[in-house]
């Protein structure tokens, strides 16, 4: 757990007022594509939110409404992989819905909090 909140405080993402424009590179040597990047920090900007799969295509990529994409889910899968047990633990799933960002492996809140 230590170490998983060590990472946490790397990726000090929260305290910015934009999105990453650049790839981000941890202390511990795990790099971030600037998209990873911008998926985290949009995540994490929200905790126990749930951000649509709209939203962070729009958002990150400049997808337009009626797009078709594997993009998010590859980027997610390749963001846990990298966080390790953290990335599986705070990054949630919701089915059908998109995905959110649940620190301490709490549950998403309810789906009327449903961030966009």
């Amino acid at each position: 757990m230590l170490e998983q909140r060590t990472i946490l405080e790397q990726m000090d993402l929260l305290q910015r007022a934009e999105p990453p424009r650049n790839e981000e590179v941890l202390d511990n040597g795990v790099r971030l594509t600037r998209m990873e990047s911008q998926l985290l920090f949009w995540l994490r900007r929200h905790p126990g939110k749930c951000l649509s799969r709209k939203f962070l295509l729009e958002t990150i990529w400049g997808y337009k409404e009626g797009v078709r994409s594997r993009t998010l889910d590859v980027h997610i899968r390749r963001l846990r992989r990298k966080l390790g047990p953290l990335g599986h633990d705070c990054i949630k799933t919701i089915f059908r819905n998109g995905y959110s960002w649940c620190p301490s492996g709490r549950e998403p809140l309810s789906e009327s909090s449903r961030f966009a």
